[in-house]
């Protein structure tokens, strides 16, 4: 058990600190992060998520409940964010939209990746794959919506938005990949070590050197928003039982911290990016404790 979590985490946390530690020293410009983070949004991850996706059989792919199951703990977390947001805080409804998505975006490429793959196996890339899709047709696309009524550009926005995230390949490389799949087609062991080969310490990199740039502030909102995500969120995904190594994956994807990507979209609408900011660094700092907290918990359920 404990070895698991050392597994799981320490490699992440090492390199996600190796990453900050080249941030914090000025080795990388603005500029070369940015090409590190797209080169790994756009080629590395799909890659990955690609051939991962021929290690599973068609009776799992075909697995409807599965991803029904992930869309409900990802956006029952979103709307319960929503809600607090409008009711407690009294926020605008953009600001509220933006709060319900700091508490349900979990880091599935950068984090979650690398931990499920160390727990559960190849197995653990379908829960990626699947809440990378809920997150990119669902969540992101409600946010552009309500952040979009800030200047009432909201329908042009999300028709945009959908846009660029179906032609995105983080998206699509898994669904193309699942095509032959379902045929019963398999993955020449070759490519699977190649891909595994680009960038295998990219994610978590890039995520230390995206964090090493912000600067988080303590306050109520920002507390709510890491608890909603790192414990709430899984422990709705707790409630769906699978088999074992499936309800491994709904869990440890939700518990996942608060994406990076988030604070992009706050600062490109202007809108909560101290608060955003905040979250996204205190929801990977505690993430480490609270990730370790729910591999224990599942690794007790589910043997």
């Amino acid at each position: 058990m404990f070895q698991t979590i050392l597994q799981a985490l320490v490699p992440v946390v090492f390199v996600a600190g190796l990453g900050w530690l080249v941030g914090r020293l000025g080795v990388l410009d603005p500029q070369r992060i940015r090409s590190i983070t797209t080169f790994i949004v756009t080629v590395a991850l799909p890659a990955a998520l690609f051939v991962g996706v021929f290690s599973f059989s068609p009776s799992q792919l075909e697995n409807g409940r599965y991803l029904l199951t992930l869309a409900v703990a990802l956006m029952g977390t979103w709307a319960v964010g929503f809600g607090l947001a409008r009711v407690l805080f009294h926020c605008t409804t953009p600001s509220a939209g933006m709060l319900a998505l700091n508490s349900s975006f979990p880091d599935l490429a950068y984090f979650g990746l690398p931990v499920l793959a160390a727990v559960i196996g190849s197995q653990g890339l379908l829960s990626v794959i699947v809440g990378n899709l809920v997150v990119s047709v669902l969540m992101v696309p409600i946010a552009i919506l309500l952040l979009g009524a800030i200047d009432g550009t909201k329908h042009e926005s999300l028709v945009d938005n959908l846009k660029s995230t179906v032609t995105k390949t983080l998206v699509w490389a898994p669904v193309l990949g699942a095509i032959p799949v379902l045929f019963g087609v398999k993955s020449p062991p070759l490519a699977e070590a190649s891909v595994k080969l680009i960038g295998s310490t990219a994610g978590g990199t890039a995520l230390g050197v995206m964090l090493s740039g912000l600067t988080p502030r303590l306050d109520k909102m920002a507390i709510s928003v890491v608890l909603l995500k790192n414990i709430v969120q899984p422990a709705l995904a707790l409630a769906f039982h699978f088999s074992g190594v499936l309800s491994k994956g709904v869990v440890l994807a939700a518990a996942c911290p608060f994406a990076t990507a988030s604070a992009m979209l706050a600062s490109t609408y202007r809108i909560d990016e101290q608060l955003t900011t905040s979250a996204v660094v205190l929801s990977n700092i505690a993430g480490v404790l609270t990730m370790a907290m729910w591999i224990f918990v599942v690794e007790k359920i589910w043997t």
